[in-house]
């Protein structure tokens, strides 16, 4: 996995923050592993997203 953050003082300022960065790398990863498009995995909506990636 490539850098695509720099810790700042141990971590991510509020949980909320820390989850949505884990729900992106998620959907990033299973786009990447299943061969669909990144981007447009990310712009779906919840429901057309969970019958592209097939989760």
């Amino acid at each position: 996995m490539m850098k695509v953050k720099i810790k700042i003082s141990g971590g991510f300022r509020t949980l909320r923050g820390a989850a949505g960065f884990a729900s992106q790398r998620s959907v990033i990863s299973s786009a990447r592993k299943q061969g669909l498009n990144i981007h447009e995995a990310l712009t779906l909506g919840p429901e057309r997203l969970t019958v592209e990636l097939k989760l």
